[in-house]
């Protein structure tokens, strides 16, 4: 499953285009691609260390960034570092963690487990080092008048950030119990699990163990998650169950039989469906079936080199796993599979941090790869690596039986439809291979300006054949609402009526210029934009000519367009944008804001 948009359509305006390569919208689905572009966000080395740990923004709208060497403040253009040298509240200079919480203070945990804040554009030394070894101290709930931390020991440390003189309480665990922090209910209550497998609890200031592990059978319990609501969900040996205040309720699914199960890690999405890794196998649940799978995915995902696997939800309900060792997995709205890595141009496949920023970009910190942020991809390339036989693609439209019609430069005619490329020679050689202008036909077919003299061709049936009439210098073709095909030639024009065909190549001035653009108005009237400037009304009678008297008057056209009132525009080389109505010119340029003077092509978005 794609995103789906409407794909520019080119109505009856005749269509050509130079390009080194071929971009189209990013709703044509290409293999082997993602939705998303990578930029590297410290390609001059401007980072303090090229690991990046962790990712935050605070409310001014900074990014900052953790890394093995300091901590950095990033403003999208440049970087200010901050270490123990120039900030003394900072206890080390590997950063292990940021976070932001309700007050919107943001917390710096730093190597050996020391703790720092950052409010009102001030740092506050607030923990100490815990002990000489690499140690985390993490955020795991807060509120305007409380903060919760667990250290990597197991240990919860607390207090009020707003009473500044308040110290802070900690809480140790019970002799033995080694438990692991998992998850905070909505009450604040945080839920461990000790290395043997059982739940231990911090509530109301102190840790408690929960009898029975609530109702779970076997006592071997793998995983603790918290979802949107949070409510509890366990996963144990051959269970799934979730919490409903006084015990666990079996929710395992029921359409496997009695396949066994091992979930190791629990995912909640907001939607109320929840991924499982069981095994190697990253599973969807809702309610009590099993949905989807990740197929592909099977034996990538979980814990790498000693470090756990992220999961985070981006604003539009996508679920992101990032893996230190393996990239970035992503599973979009619709359902679509992803997978970013160093051959997407991710800087390093050991991800050890993900974010997303209130602009909606997402953010991530690689092992000796730095900061890199991910764009939403607004085109795909059609190149060599998809099949195009040529880099440069001369003309592009949309063809009346659903495909794309590419012609190229030496390559032929390509058809691009469902991901896929076809390719037709045109012309007796090699060095002919061309096809400057296209224009489709309601049979599925088009009409074609190809080989070395730009000869009318015909694409019928999956065939490209040279059409009988000995025209040449065809520059633009357009088939008009009555079913003639007009075309600019190198110098006049030509239309064929049925039977009737004719060639112009004079006009009351003499030799006809080259029309490289023709359009239709909504009264059927046929223009063509000229190299000398004019712009011509054409009939099968005579040809009415219309032509500027400014500076610039002499400006070749290269593009015309018809909009919905009846104007004609007409896109110039260096003489900007003229406008055509009721027998009257007016230009737009640079004086009146255009950015550019050469148009090659209008299209009207309907606003």
């Amino acid at each position: 499953m794609v995103r789906k948009i409407q794909l520019i359509s080119f109505g009856r305006q005749s269509v050509g285009c130079v390009a080194m390569a071929l971009l189209l919208l990013s709703a044509l689905h290409l293999c082997a691609t993602t939705d998303y572009l990578v930029d590297d966000c410290d390609a001059e080395n401007n980072l303090p260390s090229s690991t990046v740990t962790s990712i935050a923004q605070t409310r001014d709208g900074y990014i900052w960034v953790g890394t093995y060497n300091g901590l950095a403040r990033y403003d999208g253009a440049r970087y200010v570092t901050y270490d123990p040298v120039n900030t003394p509240e900072l206890s080390q200079a590997r950063i292990q963690g940021l976070f932001l919480d309700t007050n919107g203070t943001l917390w710096i945990n730093t190597f050996r487990g020391g703790l720092t804040s950052y409010r009102d554009g001030a740092f506050h030394r607030e923990l100490g080092d815990e002990n000489p070894f690499d140690q985390h101290t993490t955020l795991v709930y807060s509120k305007t008048n409380l903060v919760v931390f667990v250290r990597q020991s197991g240990d919860v440390v607390q207090r009020n950030p707003l009473a500044a003189n308040e110290p802070w309480k900690t809480v140790r665990q019970p002799r033995n119990a080694r438990a692991f922090f998992s998850c905070a209910d909505d009450s604040g209550t945080l839920w461990f699990l000790t290395r043997d497998k059982h739940v231990l609890r911090f509530i109301n200031g102190s840790f408690e163990s929960l009898p029975g592990d609530g109702g779970l059978p076997g006592g071997h319990i793998n995983t603790l998650v918290a979802d949107a609501h949070g409510v509890v969900w366990a996963g144990a040996d051959n269970e799934i169950a979730r919490w409903n205040g006084k015990e666990f309720e079996v929710m395992t699914p029921t359409n496997n039989g009695k396949t066994e199960i091992q979930p190791l890690q629990m995912f909640p999405a907001k939607s109320g469906a929840m991924w499982v890794l069981t095994g190697d196998r990253l599973r969807k649940m809702v309610g009590r079936k099993w949905v989807d799978e990740a197929v592909d995915w099977r034996g990538l995902l979980g814990p790498a080199a000693g470090r756990g696997m992220g999961f985070h939800e981006d604003r539009d309900g996508g679920l992101w796993f990032n893996h230190y060792g393996n990239g970035l997995f992503h599973i979009l709205p619709d359902g679509e599979f992803q997978r970013i890595t160093t051959q997407n141009n991710l800087p390093g496949d050991r991800v050890g941090a993900w974010f997303q920023s209130s602009d909606g970009g997402i953010w991530v910190g690689v092992d000796h790869g730095g900061l890199a942020r991910l764009r939403d991809r607004k085109f795909h390339v059609i190149g060599a690596a998809e099949g195009l036989p040529s880099r440069i693609a001369l003309s592009v439209c949309s063809g009346t039986n659903g495909s794309v019609l590419i012609g190229t430069a030496g390559g032929g005619l390509c058809t691009w439809q469902n991901g896929e490329i076809v390719h037709y020679p045109a012309g007796f050689y090699d060095s002919a291979n061309f096809v400057f202008s296209i224009a489709p036909r309601p049979d599925g077919g088009a009409w074609l300006s190809a080989s070395e003299g730009e000869d009318l061709y015909q694409y019928l049936d999956g065939r490209v054949q040279k059409v009988s009439w000995d025209v040449h210098g065809i520059k633009s073709i357009l088939l008009d609402r009555q079913g003639r095909m007009w075309m600019g030639l190198k110098a006049g024009l030509a239309w064929w009526a049925g039977n009737d065909r004719q060639s112009v190549y004079t006009g009351t001035n003499g030799v006809l210029p080259a029309m490289r653009a023709l359009a239709e108005t909504p009264d059927g009237s046929i223009w063509a934009g000229a190299d000398d400037g004019s712009i011509f009304r054409l009939s099968q009678e005579k040809l009415e000519a219309f032509r500027p008297k400014d500076e610039l008057a002499g400006q070749p056209i290269y593009s015309l367009y018809a909009d919905t009132n009846g104007t004609l525009w007409a896109g110039t080389f260096r003489g900007g944008l003229l406008r055509f109505k009721d027998g009257k010119f007016s230009r737009i340029t640079a004086k009146q804001g255009l950015p550019a003077g050469i148009i090659g092509q209008i299209l009207e978005d309907d606003r």
